[in-house]
């Protein structure tokens, strides 16, 4: 496991670990134009790649309950899986212009509110423009 900033609930969920290299988001769904990258796809964003990032919450609603009902349901569709509890959306804004998106479950062991999203960004946005403040996630 990589140290960093976990992003999320238990180790059965999706999370990502923020580090003073980048992003590991190789246990999160990363999401290009509403469809989900193959895991083959690279899993690990370094600060100099990105532009911006963006985070909020994101509450359940109708779509996700249903969404939490038909993961009951094997199939290979590119669908993210839906939580009742909502989510953290990160978003990626990258230097060559793509845009990229992980939806971070809000489990019963993890959920931040805004005071929190607020401050994780500002401390994100501050590494992304500042290389020596990229230290202040190692853990």
């Amino acid at each position: 496991m990589v140290n960093g900033l976990r992003l999320g609930g238990p180790m059965k969920d999706h999370f990502a670990v923020v580090t003073p290299d980048g992003f590991d988001v190789a246990a999160a769904p990363l999401v290009r134009d509403g469809k989900r990258l193959r895991f083959k796809a690279p899993r690990f964003l370094r600060w100099d790649e990105l532009n911006d990032v963006d985070a909020e919450l994101r509450k359940a609603g109708a779509k996700d309950l249903l969404g939490v009902a038909l993961n009951l349901i094997p199939s290979d569709s590119d669908a993210v899986e839906a939580n009742p509890r909502g989510y953290l959306r990160l978003v990626f804004f990258l230097t060559d212009g793509t845009v990229l998106h992980a939806d971070i479950p809000r489990s019963l062991r993890w959920r931040p509110d805004q005071a929190w999203v607020d401050e994780f960004l500002a401390g994100a946005r501050q590494a992304i423009a500042h290389p020596e403040a990229r230290a202040g996630f190692a853990r």
